[in-house]
Order: structure tokens, then C-alpha cells, then sequence
């Protein structure tokens, strides 16, 4: 059936209705793209993120190990060595009284 509209055209209803068919079909295909993209980016993120957390993993623990190793190795040169450490901290505290004693001096003058 055909109508006359406002300026003069004459239209169709079936046209009209296929128009608005074709404008409800592009919207559902730019919403269907739209989550299919927002899904991808999602994944992407959770590769990213998942990977970020493996490698931290492997580096606390690698410095776990080495924290271990580096007390293991200050352990057994302490054993070997007692005299030395001892001598070494009382030097190390020497040290630092002299440098506390002198700044508490300077701020008092």
C-alpha cells in the first residue's frame, strides 16, 4: 500500500518495514561484533595478566633460592671464621658510634 507523506513522496508500508528490519538487523550485527571484540580484548587481558603473574612467581622464588643460598654461605663462613665476624661487627659498631656521637654533636652546637 502506498501513502502520500508530508513533502510529497509516495512510500510504501512493506518498504518502510523492511527499512526498519534492516536498521534492527545492523544494530543486533554491531552489538554482536562489539561483545565478540570486548570478549577478545577480555582474553587478551587474562593472557597478559596471567602471564605477568607466572613470571613474578618465577622471580620471587628464584630470589627465595638465592636468599637461601646467601645465608647458607654467610652461615658457614661464620663457622669458619668467628673471630673475624666478631671483629668485623665490634668495628662495624665502633664505626657508627663515632658517626651517631658526632652527629648528635653538630646539632647541638
Amino acid at each position: 500500500m502506498k501513502t502520500l507523506t508530508g513533502n510529497g513522496l509516495i512510500t510504501n508500508n512493506k518498504e518502510k518495514a523492511m527499512d526498519t528490519q534492516n536498521i534492527a538487523e545492523t544494530g543486533r550485527k554491531a552489538t554482536s561484533d562489539m561483545k565478540k571484540a570486548a570478549n577478545r580484548a577480555i582474553d587478551k587481558a587474562e593472557d597478559v595478566a596471567s602471564d605477568l603473574g607466572h613470571r613474578f612467581q618465577d622471580r620471587f622464588h628464584d630470589l627465595g633460592e638465592n636468599a637461601m643460598v646467601a645465608r647458607e654461605t654467610a652461615e658457614k663462613y661464620v663457622r669458619k671464621h668467628p673471630l673475624s665476624w666478631v671483629l668485623g661487627a665490634a668495628a662495624a659498631g665502633l664505626v657508627l658510634g663515632v658517626v651517631v656521637n658526632a652527629t648528635r654533636n653538630s646539632f647541638r652546637q
